[in-house]
């Protein structure tokens, strides 16, 4: 039940973020869910696949090639679902970013002694 309440409020997190920022649409709260579940499921196993993959270009790049994979995964999030849209890569690493952040303060007070 708990990580259902996570998702519905990472689905808000993902509402509201669309409202705010120009280049990012949700056509509804539904999708909204849909791309907060899809985020959980590609940074739980797409995410450290590429990451382990590009590792020596995110060593040379010094960390800055880990944006362009969080922009990439943006934009595979878009072209899987239909209700979502992204038109700038710069608002996608904001949306990212923004995703992440907000997450961060979802999971602020989950700590299992």
């Amino acid at each position: 039940m708990d990580k259902i309440i996570k998702i519905l409020i990472a689905g808000l997190v993902v509402y509201f973020l669309a409202w705010f920022l120009p280049d990012i649409s949700v056509d509804n709260y539904w999708t909204a869910i849909l791309v907060a579940l899809l985020i959980s499921i590609i940074d739980i196993t797409i995410k450290p696949l590429i990451e382990f993959v590009t590792f020596p270009l995110t060593i040379i790049t010094l960390g800055l090639w880990l944006l362009v994979i969080n922009i990439f995964l943006i934009y595979f999030i878009d072209f899987l679902l239909p209700g979502f849209h992204v038109t700038s890569k710069f608002w996608a690493l904001v949306f990212a970013f923004g995703c992440s952040l907000l997450g961060a303060g979802i999971n602020l007070g989950d700590d299992k002694k």
